[in-house]
């Protein structure tokens, strides 16, 4: 039996919205650098030069969620709306 889930309006539209953004986000180069590693990496500030017009434009945020251990630092990000109060992460 198949299980059918309701979603409301404002799902939808978030949904809508967040697959506008995504179509019209491009390339992020990287511009960090880990010697230790000898690696590069893209930097938050990079990302949100980038990524924050294109969800401006569609009614969406970007968030960063920071939380630091004893051996290093974690970043979750997540996106939500204006109209809602739920975020992806």
């Amino acid at each position: 039996m198949e299980k059918k889930t309701k979603t409301t309006n404002e799902e939808t539209t978030f949904t809508q919205k967040l697959i506008k953004a995504l179509g019209n986000i491009r390339g992020i180069t990287k511009d960090g650098a880990n010697p230790h590693f000898k690696s590069k990496y893209i930097t938050l500030d990079n990302i949100n030069n980038a990524v924050n017009p294109v969800l401006w434009e569609n009614g969406l945020y970007l968030t960063h969620k920071t939380s630091a251990g004893v051996l290093l630092t974690e970043v979750t990000d997540g996106v939500d709306s204006i109209t809602t109060e739920w975020v992806l992460t």
